[in-house]
């Protein structure tokens, strides 16, 4: 296995944009094995390469915002367990399918919200817990990311609703088992 540094420039652009490699090559000379690729944009990825793919196995990958992946990537997409964190201090910690967020996973934003549970494409969908920063927990049935199926509310002061949910709201009706209690 050879170690190289490699400098690709694009000529015929009105800049120079650069993508660095620094890594292992196989014997075809592809990337292959363990290296870094700086893209021109400043963002990185280091990790394992195959066949001259950057993104296959697991690594880090650094975006222009300081946002930061670690996990596995195949074929340029988040897929399996993986940390995503945003520079602005939000996090999602858990399974990814086709660069979204999918299974199960825990979602905190930098204003206090959380979920805990399920998520579908890259929202809670499926059993999930939310939590609002004054406490306010919503524990049941997501879909799309909204409320949707049977659930409960709890409210900071005491207050609790449970029943049934369509698309975010609680569903009025004769059928509904919803109970109040304030």
């Amino acid at each position: 296995m050879k170690k190289v540094i490699l400098v690709i420039l694009f000529i015929g652009c009105g800049s120079s944009p650069r993508i660095q490699y620094d890594g292992d090559l196989n014997d075809g000379g592809k990337w292959h094995g363990i290296g870094i690729v700086t893209y021109p944009s400043g963002e990185t990825w280091k990790g394992q390469f195959k066949d001259g793919k950057p993104y296959n196995g697991q690594g880090v990958f650094v975006y222009s915002d300081n946002s930061k992946y670690k996990g596995k990537i195949i074929d340029g997409l988040k897929q399996g367990n993986g940390n995503l964190f945003w520079s602005d201090d939000d996090i999602y910690e858990g399974s990814f399918k086709d660069d979204k967020f999918n299974g199960q996973g825990t979602l905190t934003q930098f204003g206090g919200y959380k979920w805990v549970g399920e998520f579908k494409n890259g929202l809670p969908h499926g059993q999930c817990t939310f939590t609002t920063r004054d406490g306010t927990t919503y524990v049941g049935e997501f879909k799309d990311g909204l409320y949707h199926g049977h659930g409960k509310i709890n409210y900071p002061d005491g207050r609790e609703w449970e029943g049934e949910w369509q698309n975010d709201l609680p569903v009025p009706s004769l059928n509904s088992r919803g109970v109040r209690r304030w």
